[in-house]
């Protein structure tokens, strides 16, 4: 992986997934995980990769597939999501809701 790649390898070990790239990245068979689980692997052409948990495989499918089934109900925006973290935060724009006090001010 080059260094602009890096930060998305962190994120993909932080939440369990192996790089592609790495060794065995490639494989579909379902070997067990350094802790006795199984590797859930993503089966679409060409892609192979790995996740230690099911809910990462989800959410990496939906890269794939182009589901997003996290929809804004605000009336005229009708923008959709693959996560819900993004929505929830998308929704801020609509509230205007700022979470976060900036101590300095």
């Amino acid at each position: 992986l080059n260094d602009a790649q890096e930060p998305r390898r962190r994120i993909m070990e932080d939440e369990g997934e192996q790089a592609l790239g790495e060794e065995g990245a490639g494989s579909t068979e379902a070997e067990p995980t350094s802790d006795g689980r199984r590797w859930h692997v993503c089966v679409h052409a060409g892609c192979g990769q790995k996740f230690k948990y099911k809910s990462a495989l989800t959410r990496h499918t939906r890269l794939h597939t182009g589901e997003r089934p996290y929809v804004c109900r605000f009336e005229g925006c009708g923008k959709a999501f693959s996560e819900s973290g993004a929505l929830t935060l998308h929704v801020r724009v609509h509230t205007g809701e700022r979470p976060y006090v900036c101590r300095f001010e």
